[in-house]
């Protein structure tokens, strides 16, 4: 699976709101779509290996993802893929060559 999740300088288009009609304004910090889109892959990968897990597709799987986004699926895993993990490697692998993550994974 592979997500299209632009910086969120690029998703959002209004300047950040205001609050408070007395006295000083306040802004409201601007919301972080790209932080959402992350959260929401992870649950997105959660999800699809329970879909495969109950399919009977693997019987055995390795999680490799950024800490953040391991913790955000480790959450969100059903029982039946939380069975199924053999081994979670919390590493950013963005712009590896397949050859560092093969050896990456033969090291672990």
């Amino acid at each position: 699976m592979e997500q299209d999740n632009p910086a969120t300088r690029d998703q959002g288009t209004d300047k950040p709101g205001r609050y408070g009609n007395e006295g000083p304004r306040s802004a409201i910090e601007e919301t972080d779509w790209h932080g959402l889109g992350k959260e929401r892959f992870a649950v997105d990968i959660a999800d699809r290996l329970y879909k495969l897990a109950h399919a009977g597709e693997f019987d055995a799987v390795v999680l490799i993802a950024p800490p953040r986004a391991l913790g955000e699926m480790r959450q969100r895993l059903h029982k039946e893929v939380g069975e199924k993990v053999q081994a979670e490697i919390p590493k950013t692998l963005t712009n590896h060559t397949i050859s560092d993550i093969e050896n990456l994974l033969q090291a672990a």
